[in-house]
């Protein structure tokens, strides 16, 4: 079966879902999920919210898909048992510690790994297989063929987004927020710097692009629904859960059409008319079909404006200043209370008066030619004209949603006879959650002979059938009647029957709600094991420079070197030149697609016999599953991307042969030096360099989400790149077309002192820094120094994210 999976805001949205069509929603509480300014659900909303959907046969999928702190782990754990104790089917997660340990102590509920988890390629897949996850939300930057290859390869389950907002950056491996304004998308609060205008400059300041170079329209993919069913999707994902009720009714409903038509195995063809209610509820310079495709999409990005479009209603034709009077053809209907902007126009205009031959007008129909009033600010002729809310639709919306629409079949059967008690059997019809239950109810009063006016089936049946504000449905009634029967009460009978009702919605929850979890150890702190001594200085070389005299470098205990060099033939002699000198250590990419898997691993053995590898820094759970059989002949490093924040992530990945984490850089100092007391294996702290902020499957320079055979590819040229924000602050731009996966630095140097800390080693990152440069940051950093000015920051060591 194929499930579709709403999002949910508030309680509203959650009608809205459950009322068109969701198998299964998903909302968060108020702490630890990845949406925090959702109104989301406290403790005293969860069981209403959890058995409105359970009583519907709609799945919960609850969300705890942040990164944890060990001071947080037991409140988190704590927020698990309540859910779990209500009933919910899932819980989604992002931190890999507090996914194990759900795992383990939670047998009876689902895992599931967040699409912040950068889940992105078949082996990333299996790793999660194996350690215990139900399911997987693959990362939105995969195409239908690399969808199908996994969906073919694995046995676990697979969810893909469908629809909605799409992030730039790869989920997960975003620091944008955090970076600029201590606001983590990691912990559920990003202030989407995405959404912001930019400049792409080269290094000469010449301004190659402009405007919302980040943000991407929104994904529709309609047109891919038989396709994903036939690969095998098990769940189908709308994002949404900071949208209104009105978007989460309109796209389930529609997806819920398209799904149904799609396995109806009849001819699949999309109305015109469906798109514009898509339009029309939420859209970014209209749609685009993300990554689905196999061929590079140049409209993945819409830099116009970075918010809701709506549907496009017609151009301004006149305009008359003083009077605030706009007249146009409108290809909509129009009607007062409907919400519109303009193209030049930050804010919405609510139409409060219509016109047509200078008559007042409730509506318009299109192609009417209409003025509309009271409208100032910058309003041109020809600019375009957008509807952003239909007044009626919302009104017809909610009206559908407030009433029961999802049915759960039942059987009847009533005994009424002379003398004896009538009864009522009722019996559910459905596979799920009153599956075969079967309630007998019994009034206190008996029928009797009837004088004038006996009851009859058909009344019978009527006052049975009267279960409209329900979400029950009788499909078969059968009435055992004596003839010539009264009932002194025919009301009585409209008793039996909710008495009846409700001991099966009380069977049912008796069904998903479970006891707590009353054997858990909370134990949460990871006993700590004899971690060596301060090991010394490790130096990442993100770019090679092959005009450097490496061999000069100094006082450097293990540099590490990104797996990109060691393909490249002109890198060899520089390869050679500090494999001579220092213990070297291939830096793996956070991001490796399928097409360059073969290629890593046909010659990673080469690569480590002829360089003298000493180690593998890993930066994707897929890395560890990949390089298992690695891990007793070098060292296996787990670098900050995978997300490091609590012990328990720590303890989990030392299982798999991991002999020290790079912490995240997003910690603060208290967090830190606690993980560090935590920690059972050796930890890194990242104390100087540029931080990447985002690994993107986008190239700004090319426009596009893939390589494409007629692009200008500057990509090649020595010019370096910039994306320039409102403030003048740049930020580098580093592309990479292996895999056309783009990397943006911080603006700002990370620069901090690591004595009080306790990490056992330290890590300092260059990017364009020349060799007396680096000697000079790795003798600062030797005496516990660190650089400060305009260029340097702190990082996130004074903030808590």
């Amino acid at each position: 079966m194929v499930e579709l999976l709403s999002p949910v805001g508030d309680f509203e949205c959650l009608k809205a879902a459950v009322q068109n069509g969701a198998d299964s929603v998903y909302f968060g509480g108020s702490l630890f999920n990845a949406r925090m300014s959702a109104s989301n659900f406290d403790k005293s909303s969860l069981k209403e919210s959890i058995r409105y959907a359970k009583l519907r046969n709609v799945k919960i999928n609850f969300t705890l898909n942040t990164l944890i702190k060990d001071s947080e782990f037991e409140d988190a754990i704590s927020i698990v048992n309540d859910v779990y104790s209500l009933g919910a089917d899932s819980i989604i997660v992002q931190d890999i510690g507090l996914a194990k340990y759900i795992i383990n102590n939670f047998p009876e509920i689902d895992v599931h790994a967040s699409t912040q988890m950068t889940i992105h390629n078949l082996q990333g897949v299996l790793a999660l297989e194996k350690l215990g996850f139900k399911r997987v939300v693959l990362a939105r930057e995969l195409s239908l063929s690399e969808i199908q290859y996994i969906c073919a390869n694995s046995n676990i389950e697979i969810e893909s987004f469908v629809h909605g907002a799409i992030c730039i950056s790869y989920s997960g491996q975003c620091l944008f927020s955090s970076t600029i304004g201590g606001r983590s998308g990691n912990r559920g609060r990003c202030a989407q710097p995405c959404r912001l205008p930019y400049k792409l400059l080269d290094d000469k300041s010449n301004i190659l692009d402009d405007g919302f170079l980040l943000s991407p329209r929104d994904l529709c993919s309609l047109e891919y629904i038989p396709d994903l069913v036939n690969a095998g999707i098990k769940c189908f994902k709308i994002e949404g859960r900071l949208k209104n009720p009105e978007y989460v009714a309109v796209v389930t409903g529609i997806y819920r059409k398209y799904i149904d038509l799609a396995l109806s195995k009849k001819d699949y063809i999309i109305d015109e008319n469906d798109i514009k209610r898509l339009m029309q509820v939420f859209n970014r310079g209209g749609f685009s079909n993300g990554n689905l495709a196999d061929s590079a999409n140049l409209n993945y990005v819409y830099k116009e404006k970075p918010n809701n479009m709506g549907l496009y209603i017609g151009n301004v034709s006149s305009y008359n200043n003083q009077k605030g009077l706009i007249t146009f053809k409108t290809s909509e209907s129009l009607t007062i209370g409907d919400n519109i902007s303009l193209e030049k126009e930050e804010h919405k205009y609510t139409i409060s008066e219509l016109m047509s031959k200078k008559e007042n007008i409730s509506s318009a129909s299109p192609n009417d030619i209409i003025t509309i009033g009271r409208m100032k600010g910058n309003i041109n002729l020809g600019n375009k004209i957008y509807k952003l809310s239909s007044k009626s639709l919302t009104k017809s919306l909610k009206e559908f949603y407030d009433k029961e629409n999802i049915k759960i079949p039942l059987s009847a059967t009533i005994t009424i006879r002379k003398g004896i008690p009538v009864t009522l059997e009722v019996t559910s019809l459905d596979n799920d959650n009153y599956f075969s239950i079967s309630v007998k109810k019994s009034l206190d009063i008996s029928p009797i002979d009837s004088i004038s006016s006996p009851i009859s089936k058909e009344r019978v049946i009527e006052q049975l059938s009267k279960t409209t504000n329900t979400q029950f449905e009788f499909k078969y009634i059968s009435v055992n009647l004596d003839d010539n029967c009264y009932i002194p009460k025919i009301s009585s009978i409209n008793a039996l029957r909710r008495d009846c009702l409700s001991e099966l919605e009380n069977i049912a929850i008796k069904r998903f709600e479970r006891n707590h979890n009353t054997n858990l150890k909370c134990n949460f702190k990871t006993p700590s094991k004899n971690k060596s001594k301060f090991s010394g200085i490790s130096l990442l070389l993100n770019e090679l420079n092959p005009n450097f005299d490496y061999s000069n470098l100094h006082r450097v205990d293990r540099i590490y070197i990104p797996l990109k060099y060691f393909h490249k033939k002109d890198m060899q002699n520089i390869l050679e030149q500090l494999s001579n000198k220092f213990n070297l250590y291939i830096y793996m990419p956070t991001i490796i697609k399928d097409n360059y898997r073969n290629i890593i691993y046909n010659n990673l053995d080469k690569y480590i016999d002829e360089f003298n590898i000493k180690g593998i820094v890993v930066s994707n759970v897929s890395n560890i599953y990949s390089l298992i059989n690695y891990r007793d002949k070098i060292d296996i490093i787990g670098n900050y991307t995978l997300n490091i924040f609590n012990s328990h992530s720590i303890s989990e990945l030392s299982k798999y042969g991991l002999k020290m984490v790079t912490l995240s850089p997003e910690l603060d100092k208290e967090s830190l030096i606690d993980l560090n007391k935590n920690s059972n294996i050796d930890t890194e702290l990242i104390v100087y360099g540029r931080l990447p902020i985002m690994n993107m499957g986008y190239c700004p320079i090319g426009k596009s989400n893939k390589c494409y055979p007629t692009c200008k590819t500057k990509c090649n040229s020595c010019d370096k790149f910039y994306i320039k924000d409102r403030l003048g602050y740049n930020f580098r731009l580093v592309p990479d077309n292996m895999q056309s996966v783009s990397t943006i630095y911080n603006s700002k140097i990370t620069s901090i002192t690591y004595d009080d800390i306790h990490s056992n080693c330290v890590r300092i990152s260059i990017l364009d820094e020349n060799i007396d440069e680096i000697n000079n940051i790795i003798d600062t950093i030797r005496e516990n120094k660190c650089f400060t000015g305009k260029d340097f920051t702190y990082g996130n060591l004074n903030k808590i994210v």
